[in-house]
């Protein structure tokens, strides 16, 4: 190989050798500390807490019909017409009045009230996923550090091949075949570096995202997996159906349109209430009087061209509709869980071949490395080894992140959260 050639394969691989940022430091963003910031910063989760609260006090503010309602009424009214002074009045009074009986109130208090419950899931549901997300991508980022780590690893392994590739390449002995191979297995390598800087800086934006900050600038090395367990699919399925907040929030959506059906059929049913006041009357300051009053009002609907059966019958609609649609949810729930089980099986079968595969694809390597310093192995041998064992190391940081955001997906359809 002529000298100009091995200066410009040098030069390469010193490009290559250029490092990166390292994604882990000392006082690294751990990923717990990251799930509590998600849970306080979190915007879409601020959203939900409102949707909740709004929902708390909507099923407050009716409740409060309910009770008595007690206000003070002054009034002062002087009038006269064409010919003559009419008296005038004045009075100054408390009034109470309460609703003694109103079916269709309740049920309207009873539907808002499972709607809270409703809500309180949704917020639950949202909480889970904010977890999830963060996991999520904490996961890629750690990943993607792990990555960079091995293709600083591999520049390295570069560097000691390099002492013993160059002489070859001034005394010319090393076919084209062999330099080409190596300056593109380099090239293929800065290419596979760049695109995991950039998913490395996609997850941490990510997970600013979803923490609702800044992007960290280090992050702490996640814990070694343990082998799944509990992965029957009856049992996981039955903790689903009763602890998932998506299908609780279904549930209770479901309940409050039929609390919301009795509300509108006891529009049909009387409405009674009753009035008290005490305090001063009369037409002058000279002669008030103190005295109270009791009224009593009760309201029967009797004939309304069918305005309350058009609202008995569309809530009734809605009713069927939203059963129908827990009833569709509950059976995707049922493949979503079989989904889950098998995505856990298969990347921790996964991750257990790959680590069988890493000690051999290191001693492949090392091999190939002796044989070659001895000239008893090609130079693309060597190469093809070394990319056979840093594919190896990419693979199980890979399947590693698999294994991790299976395993989250999976205690997230339960309803709970991993660590």
């Amino acid at each position: 190989m002529p000298k100009r050639n091995s200066a410009i394969f040098l030069a390469t691989v010193a490009l290559l050798a250029g490092a990166g940022p390292c994604a882990f430091a000392e006082e690294s963003l751990t990923i717990d500390q990251a799930v509590a910031e998600a849970l306080a910063n979190n915007p879409t989760l601020k959203e939900a807490e409102s949707a909740r609260d709004e929902a708390h006090f909507a099923a407050r503010e009716r409740s409060s019909q309910r009770l008595p309602k007690i206000t003070q009424v002054d009034d002062y009214v002087t009038s006269d017409d064409a010919t003559t002074q009419l008296p005038d009045s004045n009075q100054a009074v408390l009034r109470a009045d309460e609703t003694l009986f109103q079916k269709s109130l309740n049920g309207d208090v009873s539907r808002l009230r499972r709607l809270e419950a409703a809500a309180d899931a949704e917020l639950e549901q949202r909480r889970l996923e904010t977890v999830l997300a963060v996991q999520q991508s904490y996961g890629q980022a750690v990943s993607a550090a792990e990555i960079l780590a091995v293709w600083d690893d591999a520049q390295k392994e570069f560097a000691q091949v390099l002492k013993f590739l160059a002489p070859k390449f001034n005394i010319g002995s090393v076919p084209e075949y062999d330099y080409a191979k190596i300056h593109l297995t380099i090239a293929q390598y800065r290419q596979s570096r760049l695109d995991t800087e950039k998913d490395l800086s996609h997850a941490l934006y990510t997970l600013a995202e979803v923490t609702g900050g800044e992007p960290p600038t280090s992050l702490a090395p996640l814990p070694d997996v343990a082998p799944p367990t509990d992965l029957d699919g009856p049992t996981l399925l039955n903790a689903a159906l009763r602890d998932r907040p998506d299908l609780r929030a279904a549930q209770s959506a479901v309940d409050a349109e039929r609390a919301g059906l009795q509300s509108a059929r006891g529009e049909r049913w009387p409405v009674a209430r009753v009035g008290a006041d005490y305090g001063y009357s009369g037409q002058t300051a000279n002669d008030l009087s103190l005295g109270w009053g009791v009224d009593a009002h009760l309201a029967l609907p009797l004939f309304d061209f069918g305005e309350i059966s058009s609202r008995v019958r569309q809530a009734d609609a809605r009713s069927r509709a939203l059963a129908s649609r827990f009833a569709a949810l509950k059976l995707k729930a049922r493949t979503d869980m079989n989904d889950r089980v098998l995505a856990v099986r298969t990347a921790w079968e996964k991750l257990q071949i790959i680590r069988e595969g890493l000690p051999e694809a290191k001693k492949a390597y090392e091999s190939s490395f002796r044989r070659y310093r001895t000239n008893l192995a090609p130079v693309t041998e060597l190469s093809d080894a070394h990319d056979l064992f840093v594919q190896a190391r990419i693979s199980l940081s890979q399947a590693l992140l698999e294994y991790r955001t299976s395993a989250a997906e999976l205690a997230a359809g339960k309803g709970s959260v991993s660590r």
